[in-house]
C-alpha cells in the first residue's frame, strides 16, 4: 500500500490539517524520546482505514504513526466506533507481547480522539523487513516452506493464549480483559454459539444495507442467515470453557519477512479477538491455503499439506478441527466477507457447505 501524497486520503478531509497535525506528531515523538530529535518521512503509506507515516530520529530508531481515516459507520465492517477498535488494538499489541514471543510492534502512545495530535492515532515501532506479499512470488519452494511452517506457528502460539470468554481484548485495571467484539459491538460471549449468531446478524445487515451487487445482481444476506439457521440447529453441541486468540486476518500483508524469508513481525491487529475453537483454528484466507479439497491446483494441495503439516506438530488436534462441518462453513462464511467481486463464486461454495453440514448434522434444514 504506497502512495506519493504526503497524507494520503486524509487530504481530503475538510478538517484535516496536514502542517498542524505533523508539527504535533513530531513535538510528541520528540517528549518520548528528547535525547533525540525527529523527523516525518516524505512519503505515507495508505489503505481503505488507515494513513501510515514514518518517523524517524537522529539516532536512526524508527517509529510508525497509524492516523486513522474516517469510515462509513453505517455500512463499514466494523459495528463499533473508532475509539473502541483503537482502545481494542492497541490492548492486542500489548496481550500479545506479554503472552508469547510473537514480533509486534510496542505502542508507545495512542489517542482515539482528537485531542493530542488532531487526530486519531496509534504510535508504535516500525518494525524491520517487507510485506511477504511482495516478496512470496520469487520465493522458492525451501523459503516458501520455511515461511509457511513458521505463519502456522504463530496461529498456534495465538490459539495457545487462553482466554475465558469470546471477545475483542481491552485493557483492564490489573492488566487485559476480554470484552464486546469490535466487529458486531455485541458480547463477550459464554458460548460460541452465541458469538456466530451475532457474527451472522451482523454481516446480514451489512448485507442489506449494501443492497444488491450490480455486477453480480445478487444480495448476498442470504449467505449469513443460511450459515445463522445452520448454527441455531446445533444447539450446544460445540460447548467449549476456554478460548484461544485468533487473527481473522493473518496473512503475508500483514506478515513482514526478511531476504531469508524469516518473518521479523505480525502487524495490523484490528481482527485479533477471543475466539471458538473452530475460528481459531481456521486456515488463513488470501494465503492459499484454503483450496476446496477437489481442487486441481496441485501446487496450492501442496501448500495446503505443508501447512496442515506444520499446524498439526503444535497441535494435533487442528487438523480435525478444521475438517469439521461447522470449521468449513465458517471459513466460507469468511471467505464471503473477503470475496469483493467474487460473490458467485464464493455463494456456490458457501451453500454447498451448508448442505454437507446439514447432511453431516443430519438435519434437514436445508
Amino acid at each position: 500500500m504506497g502512495s506519493d501524497w504526503p497524507w494520503g486520503r486524509l487530504t481530503r478531509q475538510g478538517d484535516f490539517n496536514p502542517r498542524i497535525v505533523a508539527e504535533k506528531l513530531t513535538a510528541l515523538c520528540s517528549s518520548l524520546r528528547p535525547n533525540s530529535r525527529c523527523t516525518l518521512s516524505s512519503k505515507a503509506a495508505s489503505d481503505s482505514e488507515h494513513v501510515v507515516k514514518v518517523i524517524i530520529f537522529e539516532d536512526g530508531i524508527k517509529w510508525v504513526a497509524r492516523l486513522y481515516c474516517p469510515v462509513d459507520e453505517q455500512h463499514g465492517r466494523f459495528a463499533s466506533t473508532r475509539e473502541t477498535r483503537i482502545s481494542s488494538e492497541v490492548a492486542t499489541h500489548g496481550i500479545i507481547r506479554q503472552e508469547t514471543d510473537i514480533p509486534v510492534p510496542e505502542v508507545h502512545s495512542y489517542d482515539a480522539s482528537n485531542e493530542t495530535i488532531g487526530w486519531p492515532f496509534v504510535l508504535m515501532d516500525c518494525m524491520p523487513g517487507t510485506p511477504a506479499v511482495k516478496k512470496l512470488a520469487n520465493a522458492t519452494p525451501e523459503q516458501d516452506s520455511h515461511y509457511l511452517r513458521q505463519m502456522a506457528q504463530i496461529q498456534v502460539k495465538l490459539a495457545n493464549v487462553r482466554m475465558d470468554r469470546i471477545g475483542s481484548i481491552f485493557q483492564s485495571s490489573d492488566g487485559f480483559e476480554v470484552g464486546p467484539d469490535v466487529e458486531t459491538a455485541q458480547g463477550p460471549f459464554e458460548k460460541p454459539k452465541q458469538y456466530y449468531q451475532a457474527v451472522a446478524s451482523h454481516r446480514d445487515q451489512r448485507s442489506t444495507a449494501y443492497g444488491n451487487f450490480e455486477k453480480e445482481n445478487l444480495n448476498r444476506g442470504d449467505l449469513p442467515a443460511l450459515f445463522s439457521l445452520c448454527i441455531n440447529s446445533v444447539a450446544d453441541d460445540y460447548n467449549e470453557d476456554a478460548f484461544g486468540l485468533a487473527n481473522r486476518d493473518l496473512g503475508p500483508h500483514n506478515l513482514l519477512v526478511d531476504d531469508d524469508f524469516n518473518i521479523t513481525a505480525l502487524i495490523d491487529l484490528d481482527f485479533v479477538l477471543s475466539a471458538p475453537l473452530h475460528v481459531v483454528a481456521n486456515l488463513p484466507h488470501r494465503t492459499y491455503t484454503e483450496l476446496d479439497p477437489g481442487s486441481s491446483d496441485l501446487g496450492g494441495r501442496k501448500r495446503v499439506e505443508e501447512y496442515l503439516s506444520a499446524l498439526e506438530a503444535d497441535r494435533p488436534d487442528f487438523p480435525s478441527i478444521i475438517s469439521s462441518p461447522l470449521a468449513a462453513l465458517w471459513a466460507e462464511l469468511e471467505r464471503l466477507d473477503h470475496a469483493f467481486g467474487r460473490v458467485e463464486s464464493v455463494r456456490v461454495k458457501v451453500v454447498r457447505s451448508v448442505i454437507r453440514f446439514a447432511i453431516q448434522k443430519q438435519s434437514f434444514i436445508c
